[in-house]
């Protein structure tokens, strides 16, 4: 009878182990946010850190990757590809804030100042019925550059605000879209600061059609000599 109390009184301890264990990895996993890596180095690869973990390896110019991260101070060390974690040639490194459940998008850049860049991809509160959110960055060692938008044959023009972007600016608009409506086709490219006759295109166009609830980001990359706009959309 003892014996059989004793593993009755050890079994319902380790289930409530496992319950409390369980309850505190769901707790911490949904206090996970979300963050992207764009590697903006031309003619390398490069491996990320973070705190000391490599969360991607042999990123390719232009490519990009999605991680999930928990709140916290995070050191973001970018390397060249290379065994182990993060062994390269340390290209750049930079500290910031990661909040719960937080976007953010990461890039990396050659040239200083901000060689890596943090891109907060937050929004003010809604409502947001079924449109999608736009944001248009330089992240680029191009120089300043103009974007141009355009949707449902409209001149969605953020530039119109500020015409404008240095390396580092980002802007964000909305576009309504209807419930049960049909994506709207939208076409983007960039040009070069100042405007020429024709205009002095440096990358795109990129054609794509934005669905409802969803973020987009066109994301400017590279130098004088090569140039990609990278296009990151995730459903919120």
């Amino acid at each position: 009878m003892r014996l059989i109390r004793s593993v009755l009184i050890a079994v319902v301890g380790a289930a409530l182990l496992l319950t409390s264990v369980v309850a505190t990895t769901v707790a911490a996993d949904d206090n996970k946010g979300k963050m992207a890596f764009v590697q903006g180095r031309p003619g390398v690869k490069v491996d990320i850190c973070v705190n000391g973990r490599e969360v991607v390896s042999k990123l390719a110019f232009a490519k990009y990757a999605y991680r999930r991260q928990a709140p916290g101070w995070k050191v973001v060390t970018v390397a060249k590809a290379a065994p182990g974690a993060c062994k390269g040639t340390r290209l750049a490194v930079k500290a910031f804030k990661f909040p719960k459940q937080a976007d953010f998008t990461v890039v990396t850049s050659k040239k200083a100042p901000k060689k890596i860049m943090v891109f907060d991809n937050a929004y003010p509160p809604g409502p947001y019925v079924s449109g999608s959110h736009r944001f248009f960055r330089n992240a680029s060692d191009f120089g300043d550059v103009t974007f141009r938008h355009e949707a449902r044959n409209l001149q969605l023009d953020p530039a119109a605000a500020d015409p404008v972007w240095s390396k580092g600016d980002s802007s964000r608009s909305y576009i309504g879209i209807a419930v049960g409506g049909t994506p709207v086709y939208s076409t983007t490219w960039v040009t070069g600061v100042p405007l020429y006759m024709p205009p002095n295109i440096v990358a795109g166009p990129r054609f794509i059609g934005l669905g409802k609830h969803h973020r987009y980001e066109w994301i400017l990359v590279g130098n004088d000599k090569v140039q990609k706009l990278v296009v990151l959309r995730r459903y919120y």
